[in-house]
């Protein structure tokens, strides 16, 4: 068997690569539409920040999840990189939530194809009680179904211990070269991550973008979607995660154009007084998520964040 050899990141000498691995509802979004329109100031600083389609905002081309596009992941790795090593930049940035989940098999690929290059991780996260209400909202307004939260909470808990999303990125390019950040309540997302590529130039030209995608929704507002989908669409069982309710419309044209302007309707109504509020969690589920994440918190906690920022462990009193 072949061993793929360890990136050298401190090497002299070689180009940069930089990945962004958003976690998604830690502002990845935002963070992608501010490079996105700061792209040219970017290629200034000597930082290519490629377009791999027509008007998407991030790489999302470069971490297709699947093994049946595992070829046209790869052959957008080649022309991210084709492109980056004929431009004057000297740092390549590329960002998409899909890096979360690639396959082991892309991800040995990604190793390959870099082993030229110099390569740094952004990962940035939230406080566990805080993300999975988040995540949960979202996906029901993206027509995920689930019972509850807790429903959603028990289908899903495994996925997001953060030491073992970015465990075998520590392993291929060192913990060194893990650079993370905290998205707290009221925080900008964007200063975050330039801080995490350094701070510098990059954070005074991305300073003050005041970016906000994909803002949450109230979650009274939210039931109203739940309590359209229960009744207009059938329940598959069957997904990436064992019991996830697939949602399935019982009259699928008609019931995904009420829906999208259910939903269209409700953002809009989310913009005006009503925007305030969370998911609450009872105090005996924000016990199960502590006690859940709390050994790979602290073992997060101590590796990648140095000593710092220790409130990211949740109590479990």
């Amino acid at each position: 068997m072949s061993t793929i050899p360890r990136n050298q990141s401190s090497s002299p000498g070689k180009k940069k690569v930089l990945i962004h691995i958003g976690m998604g509802r830690c502002g990845s979004s935002s963070i992608q539409h501010a490079l996105m329109i700061k792209r040219t100031e970017l290629s200034e600083l000597g930082i290519y920040y490629p377009e791999t389609f027509p008007g998407e905002v991030a790489q999302h081309v470069l971490g297709l999840l699947t093994d049946d596009k595992y070829e046209k992941a790869k052959e957008g790795w080649r022309n991210v990189l084709s492109g980056f090593d004929k431009s004057h930049c000297t740092t390549l940035l590329v960002s998409t939530e899909n890096f979360i989940g690639i396959s082991p098999k892309l991800f040995k690929s990604i190793q390959r194809l870099l082993s030229g290059y110099s390569v740094e991780v952004i990962f940035i996260i939230k406080k566990h009680k805080e993300l999975l209400p988040s995540i949960f909202s979202q996906w029901i307004k993206s027509g995920i179904a689930f019972q509850s939260f807790e429903h959603f909470y028990s289908v899903t808990k495994q996925e997001w211990h953060y030491t073992r999303i970015i465990e075998r990125w520590s392993e291929a390019y060192g913990a060194d070269n893990i650079k993370c950040g905290i998205l707290r309540s009221g925080s900008d997302a964007v200063e975050i991550f330039a801080d995490c590529c350094g701070g510098g130039e990059m954070r005074t030209m991305l300073k003050n973008t005041q970016i906000r995608i994909n803002a949450s929704m109230n979650p009274k507002l939210l039931l109203l979607i739940m309590l359209f989908d229960r009744f207009n669409s059938r329940n598959k069982i069957g997904s990436v995660f064992p019991g996830w309710n697939h949602i399935e419309p019982s009259c699928p044209d008609r019931n995904s154009g009420i829906r999208s302007r259910l939903l269209g309707f409700l953002e809009k109504q989310n913009k005006g007084a009503s925007h305030k509020g969370r998911w609450k969690l009872t105090k005996g589920m924000e016990g199960k998520i502590a006690s859940e994440y709390l050994e790979t918190n602290e073992r997060f906690y101590a590796i990648y964040l140095k000593g710092k920022n220790k409130d990211v462990v949740d109590s479990k009193k």
